[in-house]
């Protein structure tokens, strides 16, 4: 055991291998109360969004179906009918009023020397709302962040755990602040 700990904790400290992480988390359910927006929509989760995983040598972190998830959680928060899919290259499902699509702009965990200093994971997402025709109604970049320390060889991975649900936390409780206080969402009267 001790041997596997030190092969272990090597690997880690010389950066000679990928830790893969098993990532689960619960949805963020506890948004503000708001009425919901009456629209429709057809929330598209790209492939590229639900598989992505941010790689680097040292690690590996599936944030992909987390994300897909949250976004999926949010927006049946949000408005009165979510309809979910998969290909935004085709045309949109019948009786929807808009089109919502998220996307991953970037990601960025910080790695920093010691296991007490603070390490920052932050994910730059975009939101963009189309009516039915394809013209966009409402466009967002939202940044959200998940700090705390790094951890020893022991709390590594429970540390990461939980920067990934901070970072969730704060990105969709942005996020739904920005869709649910937009003007241009609020004012749009979708084609009958």
């Amino acid at each position: 055991m001790k041997n596997i700990f030190l092969c272990t904790l090597f690997l880690l400290i010389t950066g000679c291998g990928t830790m893969v992480y098993e990532l689960e988390t619960q949805p963020i359910t506890d948004y503000p109360e708001s009425e919901k927006i009456d629209l429709s929509v057809e929330l598209i989760i790209p492939n590229e969004l639900e598989s992505y995983a941010h790689e680097s040598s040292a690690e590996q972190l599936p944030l992909g179906s987390i994300l897909a998830e949250n976004a999926i959680n949010m927006s049946k928060t949000l408005f009165r009918q979510v309809v979910v899919t998969k290909n935004e290259n085709r045309p949109p499902q019948s009786g929807v009023d808009a089109i919502l699509i998220p996307k991953i702009v970037s990601v960025a965990h910080t790695r920093p020397m010691a296991a007490y200093s603070d390490r920052k994971l932050t994910v730059i997402f975009q939101w963009l709302l189309k009516d039915i025709k394809g013209k966009t109604i409402w466009v967002d970049t939202i940044e959200g962040e998940g700090i705390n320390n790094l951890g020893t060889a022991f709390s590594l991975e429970s540390n990461t755990h939980e920067r990934v649900e901070l970072l969730m936390e704060d990105l969709f409780k942005k996020s739904y602040i920005s869709i649910s206080s937009s003007k241009e969402i609020k004012n749009f009267k979708p084609e009958i």
